[in-house]
């Protein structure tokens, strides 16, 4: 995946848990990261990248899932259209 990918992967995913967001309420929501048995490293990878960078709250419930949560940060960057570069 090149880098231009891998930012559209996060934004989408950030899109995906702010849509989530308003769904559930506010509530946290459960991602899973395992499928066919298998770590998807690029997803875990996304998560903790938009950790670190505060737009998401996030943390390992087990081997195959992370709960996440939106943070403002994260609603502000996706209302305001912004990107993560």
């Amino acid at each position: 995946m090149t880098s231009d990918q891998r930012n559209e992967y996060r934004l989408s995913l950030l899109k995906d848990l702010y849509d989530e967001h308003f769904k559930h309420g506010g509530s946290a929501i459960t991602v899973k990261v395992e499928k066919d048995g298998k770590i998807d490293q690029e997803l875990v990878t996304a998560l903790q990248y938009l950790d670190d960078k505060r737009l998401l709250d996030s943390k390992i419930l087990h081997r195959g899932a992370y709960q996440a949560r939106i943070t403002a940060y994260g609603i502000d960057l996706i209302e305001t259209g912004g990107n993560l570069r």
